[in-house]
């Protein structure tokens, strides 16, 4: 509508006149209002990115710390953990170096308890919900993951394609036209880029995976001794978001028999809710709880 004012002849009605016949052309794009669930996902999931800033900032400030003084913490010992936490304190340190290092340290004990209760609350919401815990099914995401994307795409049926939802992460490649020749390079650097970082890294973790009968793991490979690890990495995070697409839309393939890599996947989103919550729900073993989850998914696609 901008390019159509004219900066000297700005009235309130000929504004709304404008307005009217661009919206009657449809030429117009429709703005899509997240509803009160994808609202409270995207509240819950940003808090989580924060806590794990605070984090990452809480550990590099006191590993800053340390480095002032010379001190390194041992090989095997994690500076977050309660064994690296003992060892930094029974060094011998000045009073006010041990106050400095009680407040750095609570504030990395703070920050990790806010990432574990917030990790815990997606896990719990995916374990309880069909429409979620089915899109664990995706070979490479796990409930963060998971969680994010339920959190930003909201309802499926506003892309009318798999391009479209690729389109919307950012994970298209650029695409330039002279005349009858076509050439494709690299990321526009478009979309959700929160949404495509979380998608690279799970990209990479499918390069990782140590078996080797995955289709996709297969592939991936093939990719990346024909065109490189970058362009591979990419084209895995794409072709997981087609996918998606197509699993949301209710277009995927039954599941009639639960791998063992899906097995392992729900197990370890329980973990996250913990033995006690799971007993809670009327099971007592995981195994149990693991088995009625594929139920629920079955039940779903």
């Amino acid at each position: 509508l901008g390019k159509i004012c004219k900066r000297y002849c700005v009235t309130d009605k000929i504004s709304a006149v404008r307005i009217a016949r661009a919206y009657l052309s449809g030429m117009n794009e429709d703005v899509w209002v997240p509803d009160p669930d994808t609202r409270r996902r995207r509240d819950i999931f940003s808090a989580h990115q924060q806590a794990v800033r605070d984090y990452s900032r809480a550990v590099n400030r006191l590993k800053s710390y340390l480095n002032e003084y010379t001190v390194r913490m041992p090989k095997g010992i994690s500076i977050g953990s309660s064994r690296g936490e003992a060892w930094i304190m029974a060094r011998e340190w000045e009073p006010h170096q041990r106050m400095l290092l009680e407040d750095a340290l609570a504030d990395m004990h703070h920050a990790q308890g806010r990432r574990e209760k917030l990790r815990k609350a997606m896990a719990a919401e995916i374990l309880s919900t069909p429409a979620l815990l089915r899109m664990v099914r995706i070979f490479g995401l796990r409930h963060i993951t998971v969680y994010a994307l339920a959190a930003y795409i909201g309802k499926i049926e506003r892309f009318r394609s798999p391009k479209k939802l690729v389109a919307y992460i950012g994970l298209q490649p650029r695409l330039m036209q002279s005349g009858e020749k076509t050439i494709t390079g690299s990321l526009t650097g478009g979309g959700r880029r929160d949404l495509r970082s979380l998608l690279i890294e799970a990209a990479h973790c499918i390069f990782r995976y140590r078996s080797q009968n995955n289709p996709l793991h297969k592939w991936a490979w093939s990719v990346h001794f024909r065109r490189g690890r970058n362009i591979a990495v990419v084209a895995v995070a794409r072709k997981m978001v087609t996918a998606l697409w197509y699993l949301l839309m209710g277009m995927f393939t039954p599941l009639t028999e639960a791998t063992p890599h899906l097995q392992r996947k729900i197990r370890m989103l329980a973990g996250e809710i913990g033995i006690q919550a799971v007993r809670d729900m009327g099971f007592a073993r995981y195994h149990d709880f693991v088995l009625d989850r594929i139920k629920l998914i079955q039940e779903v696609t």
